[in-house]
């Protein structure tokens, strides 16, 4: 666990999770996109430190920039099956075109 500020007895105030710090780094990373994306994208386990709330939204902002770029290939590897999952289902509900395909 990481520190913003340490104090002079050494405890942590504002300690960052792991989670939370991914969450971060893949919001900034999708903003930057939105500027200039690529035509493949590659995803090497990003949910591997979230919680169920953070796997949910996460999911979700995946199918929304699938959505608004359907010429943007996504691959997403993971070994987390509650994400492959929750992806899955969010995928499936998100009434994208029938060129998608979520395998195991």
């Amino acid at each position: 666990m990481g520190c913003w500020r340490g104090t002079s007895s050494g405890t942590c105030k504002g300690a960052a999770t792991g989670g939370w710090r991914r969450a971060h780094a893949l919001a900034l990373y999708f903003a930057g996109l939105e500027c200039a994306c690529r035509p493949v994208l590659v995803f090497d386990d990003p949910a591997s430190s979230f919680d169920y709330n953070y796997i949910a939204n996460y999911c979700t902002r995946l199918r929304d920039f699938a959505k608004t770029h359907p010429t943007c290939q996504i691959i997403v590897l993971t070994h987390n099956w509650e994400f492959f999952v929750q992806l899955q289902t969010t995928l499936n509900q998100g009434g994208l075109s029938g060129n998608l395909s979520v395998q195991v």
